[in-house]
């Protein structure tokens, strides 16, 4: 009983979970219009939204690819595993809501028909029962870790765009340790480390230091007030 109760605080947690505003087309048509304008770095940060909620989109890709060639860097993209990509567009398919109450109507079918089992003296019955109680309870814990992992996926993230022209990155979180590299606007970097980051990566509005990775390697920290969350 006890595991059951934890389950469906789960779900209505994941229910009550605060999807993205945006969906990824409309992502993707702001990423339009900002690479018209030769704003690569908000192109970038766009399209990166926008492929992370559509994972299979092609034309998201393709634009990434796009605008990647027009910053000063031009880092290497990231290789993904075809079925990694598959199985995120199977978390991203349906949102979280979706997910949630479709678990929770697989619950509530699955302890009907359970109930019929145990009740019911029709022999033929009782095996129908059963054997679609036993299905409809796969596809509650199925559901179930669907909702949570879109609800992972839309509330955390791993990865920044950097939005200030020119970055110096440093070998330690403070001004005077030595420069590892300097990166440029519109670079994708993942986060590694926010323990010396004070508020949240939007908009310049961060303070602090943030540590990072770059897809060639290289590691460090910049201010986090030079870096745009995803």
């Amino acid at each position: 009983m006890r595991y059951i109760l934890n389950i469906l605080i789960l779900l209505f947690t994941c229910t009550m979970s605060i999807e993205a505003a945006k969906s990824a087309q409309d992502y993707f048509s702001a990423g339009n219009e900002a690479y018209r304008r030769c704003d690569y770095p908000h192109a970038m940060l766009n399209y990166e939204r926008a492929l992370k909620l559509a994972p299979l989109n092609d034309d998201v890709r393709h634009n990434i690819e796009i605008t990647r060639g027009k910053t000063i860097d031009r880092m290497p993209a990231e290789g993904e595993v075809v079925f990694v990509r598959w199985y995120k567009g199977l978390v991203m398919s349906l949102n979280t809501d979706v997910w949630a109450y479709t678990s929770l109507i697989c619950l509530a079918l699955a302890l009907l028909l359970y109930l019929c089992y145990l009740f019911v003296d029709n022999l033929s019955v009782r095996k129908v029962s059963f054997y679609t109680s036993s299905l409809l309870s796969i596809m509650f814990i199925f559901t179930t870790s669907m909702a949570w992992l879109r609800s992972e996926v839309v509330t955390k993230c791993n990865k920044g765009v950097i939005m200030a022209e020119m970055v110096t990155v440093k070998s330690s979180p403070t001004m005077k340790s030595a420069e590892t590299c300097i990166i440029h606007e519109g670079t994708v970097v993942k986060i590694t480390d926010r323990d010396l980051m004070k508020g949240k990566l939007s908009g310049g509005k961060a303070q602090g230091w943030v540590g990072i990775a770059l897809s060639d390697g290289r590691e460090g920290w910049i201010e986090a007030n030079t870096l745009e969350e995803i």
